[in-house]
């Protein structure tokens, strides 16, 4: 199996093609754009839950942001399925042998940050010693609460479930709008990994701006402006970038889709600090950043205002269509976007 997020064809084969659905409870379950979980608790509450692995806690050590990425990936997953944060952290480490005390206290030690700066609490989970593992591992799980929709308190069976999923699955017509900017997050992750080698080539300035976007990591502004709009279908854009999750969105709807590359958002900083990596900015991720589709114009339109007077970067970048193409407009040339491949930060982080 290919280094990076399970394959496609491989989670359609060996996991939704084992796992059936078969409780009414679970009001949005698992599925190839689900970011998270929805449970229902009580007849007026759920409870949502989102995981996601932290594979990078070796460079977490000497820049911290790193940890951050996944715990911001998490929070922004369950916000994609509720209204307010998460309330509890539960995480599992699996470390090497060779790994210290010390270092693992700097790692729960910022994690109890970002939990402070959050109001969550870090309620748990496991630690493992293993003799086999060379770097040190992490899954992170988040858990937060909301109140049930009209809609959701109306579901009884599991019928009313899968009509309730597909209203969470993008639509024919339905016009994809960006918000946030293209791989920010890996970007400035990379000069703040690879400061002193960007120095050769970079102003000071330069580097510390785009740093300081590792900041804006929070969707939860995002996500509610679109929620008071009547936006339902989001998804975060995470492993694979861009192009990635209009992959994945398209592929679990059974949709193509029609894409003007030219009106994805992106810094021109970004643009210049992956070309030093030589990699493709439309493939990598930015935590932060969210694909929302829309129902009309006149929504696609009115969420594209109020997040740019939120200084949010956002834009119409296309739609969904009955055809299975998925089409990319790049100037004058038209191609086929193809599912995603292996993760391209793996060889920087290995090889440096």
């Amino acid at each position: 199996m290919q280094v990076g997020k399970l394959p496609y064809n491989s989670m359609i084969r060996s996991i939704q093609g084992l796992l059936s659905p078969r409780r009414s409870d679970v009001l949005r379950g698992i599925g190839i754009q689900n970011d998270c979980s929805v449970l229902r608790a009580t007849a007026d509450g759920a409870i949502v839950v989102s995981t996601n692995p932290c594979i990078y806690l070796k460079q977490a050590l000497s820049c911290p942001q790193w940890l951050d990425a996944s715990f911001y990936r998490c929070v922004n997953d369950c916000l994609c399925g509720q209204q307010e944060k998460p309330f509890a952290l539960e995480a599992t480490f699996f470390l090497p042998e060779s790994f210290c005390e010390e270092d693992f206290k700097t790692l729960l030690a910022r994690l109890e940050y970002l939990c402070q700066k959050e109001n969550m609490e870090y309620v748990g989970g496991h630690t493992q010693i293993l003799s086999q593992l060379s770097d040190p591992l992490a899954s992170f799980t988040m858990i937060a609460k909301r109140e049930l929709s009209d809609d959701e308190k109306r579901l009884h069976t599991l019928t009313d479930r899968k009509v309730w999923e597909r209203e969470l699955l993008p639509k024919e017509n339905q016009i994809i709008v960006m918000a946030g900017d293209a791989a920010t997050e890996t970007a400035a992750l990379l000069a703040a990994t690879y400061y002193d080698r960007c120095t050769q080539r970079y102003p000071d300035a330069f580097l510390q701006r785009l740093i300081a976007r590792l900041d804006q990591m929070d969707g939860s502004l995002a996500l509610s402006i679109a929620r008071k709009l009547g936006v339902k279908v989001m998804h975060t854009i995470s492993s694979g970038g861009v192009l990635g999750c209009l992959w994945e969105m398209s592929q679990g709807a059974h949709l193509g889709l029609r894409v003007n590359m030219n009106a994805i958002p992106i810094f021109q900083d970004t643009i210049e600090m992956c070309e030093t990596f030589h990699l493709n900015p439309y493939e990598l991720s930015s935590c932060g950043s969210f694909l929302l589709a829309c129902d009309d114009e006149n929504v696609a339109k009115q969420l594209v205002d109020q997040l740019q007077q939120k200084k949010i970067a956002s834009g119409i970048i296309g739609t969904f269509e009955k055809k299975k193409e998925k089409v990319i407009l790049h100037q004058q040339e038209v191609r086929f976007l193809d599912r995603p491949g292996k993760d391209p930060m793996e060889n920087i982080l290995i090889n440096g």
